[in-house]
């Protein structure tokens, strides 16, 4: 269980950045296509 943990949550956290990072980018599109 230690070990999932240690790999876990930098994984969801980098997972969590890149979805932000996506999310934001495609709102900058939409208001661009305006």
């Amino acid at each position: 269980m230690g070990v999932f943990m240690l790999v876990a949550i930098p994984v969801a956290f980098i997972a969590l950045l890149a979805g932000f990072l996506i999310w934001t980018i495609r709102q900058g599109e939409q208001e661009r296509n305006k």
